[in-house]
């Protein structure tokens, strides 16, 4: 079982959090608090294996601060819970430092029976989550580092926030172990999860995951997340270079970088794929590589958990293809195998 504590001041809405949950069978809510100091209390004692935090509660301790006390004595996951996103980026910049994993919109009373669909991928979203932790899992028999970049093979860049843990899962582990691309991934997160969050999905999927390092290769078959609190980008070589700039517009790393240097390396074999998330890191460099004549593919908004990053890409006129979140895996083999074949042609004319 995963036992969960719910942090609201609401006792309604802490009993929409656990409806939601237990649609799910493997979930069991351990606990409730209404309070901030409680809510450190009962995490202490019961010590769930995740906690579900309101943002605004009543006296002197709000979520955030409730989150820091916890994470001083136990780590845990922890997910912000809230229906205010009046300011994105303050609650963006706040819940990353705090230490808590993601933002999730709180489920409307009587979801579970009105949408029970809904409830479902609430609680395979805290699910994902749940399985992050700070320290990596390593799977034996991973796949060695290959030092020499395959000469004109496409990259796929992807961008990702608010939901971003489940859906990467989602589209990752759909993906063949022959895809014919390498992939490089910005997932914003507290400092300190990002190596257990490519750990987790790297346990689930055909392809080789893991935290990319300064000179690291991107190559197909693998996936490289953006380590924390540096930016990433990718050179001509197709090598990892690691950038210690300040933040941009809130974000280190910040996908912006991350795709618009993929647009610069690879031009037309360049794939931007722009997911579910707070803000619009992410939309210039999508634009980038379209301008360069790359692809690009924007989560469609019903499926996002917070739309406002493909639809930020979508309004620079940065987006090829929109496509729900279930099909964004097929949509990505055959983009990258289109244009690996157009590279393929273009090599055998040079030749003739």
């Amino acid at each position: 079982m995963i036992r969960a504590l719910v942090v609201d001041d609401l006792r309604t809405a802490q009993r929409a959090i656990q409806e939601a949950l237990e649609v799910d069978p493997e979930f069991t809510v351990v606990g409730f608090a209404g309070r901030g100091e409680e809510a450190v209390a009962q995490a202490l004692k019961l010590r769930p294996d995740v906690v579900l935090m309101d943002i605004r509660l009543p006296g002197g301790m709000d979520g955030f601060e409730a989150v820091r006390r916890i994470l001083q004595e136990y780590q845990v996951p922890v997910i912000m819970v809230t229906a205010s996103y009046d300011d994105e980026e303050m609650l963006m910049r706040r819940c990353l430092e705090a230490g808590a994993l993601d933002v999730l919109p709180k489920p409307p009373l009587l979801l579970p029976r009105r949408n029970p669909e809904a409830a479902l991928r609430f609680a395979r979203q805290v699910k994902v989550l749940c399985r992050v932790r700070p320290v990596p899992r390593r799977k034996r028999g991973r796949v060695s580092r290959r030092e020499t970049s395959v000469s004109g093979s496409p990259i796929v860049a992807i961008a990702s926030s608010t939901g971003g843990p489940s859906a990467l899962l989602h589209i990752l582990s759909e993906l063949p172990p022959d895809f014919p691309a390498g992939i490089v991934v910005v997932q914003h997160m507290a400092k300190g999860f990002v190596e257990g969050l490519a750990a987790s999905i790297d346990e689930r999927c055909h392809l080789d995951v893991r935290v990319g390092e300064e000179g690291d290769v991107v190559v197909p078959g693998v996936v490289l997340f953006a380590p924390d609190g540096v930016h990433m980008a990718v050179d001509g070589d197709g090598r990892i270079h690691l950038k210690h700039g300040p933040p941009l517009r809130a974000f280190r790393p910040a996908a912006d970088i991350l795709l618009s240097s993929v647009a610069e390396a690879r031009g037309p074999r360049a794939v931007g794929v722009i997911l579910t998330g707070m803000l619009d890191d992410g939309a210039r460099g999508m634009k980038a590589i379209r301008d360069r004549g790359g692809r690009t593919i924007a989560q469609e908004v019903s499926t996002c958990v917070v739309a406002s990053m493909p639809q930020a890409a979508i309004a620079l006129g940065a987006v090829e293809k929109v496509v729900p979140l279930e099909h964004i895996a097929d949509e990505l083999v055959r983009t990258v195998r289109g244009v690996s074949d157009a590279v393929s042609q273009d090599t055998a004319r040079s030749k003739r």
